[in-house]
């Protein structure tokens, strides 16, 4: 299966892995906010649909509670949606 590189908030990026997903993905770079990771299409699905649904907190109270983690995640959906967008997958 074909593999392409992403760059993700470290932030999330370190929450998705440490709860058990994330196994198909591979760290290249990672550095203090941003990690450079090597995603299939399984592991990209996988990151996207948990971004997705930690940024749905964004517009409810939950935001203020979990305001790092909810912003890493608007971050990384944003950053793999421009790379997905732009060179496709």
């Amino acid at each position: 299966m074909e593999s392409k590189r992403f760059t993700v908030s470290t932030l999330f990026y370190t929450y998705h892995v440490g709860r058990g997903n994330g196994l198909t993905g591979k760290v290249i770079k990672a550095g203090e906010l941003l990690t450079v990771v090597e995603l299939d299409e399984t592991a990209y699905d996988d990151l996207f649909n948990d971004a997705d649904y930690y940024a749905s907190f964004a517009y409810t109270q939950n935001h203020e509670e979990n305001k790092l983690l909810v912003d890493s995640a608007v971050e990384t959906i944003t950053q793999l949606l421009l790379r997905h967008t732009k060179f496709g997958y």
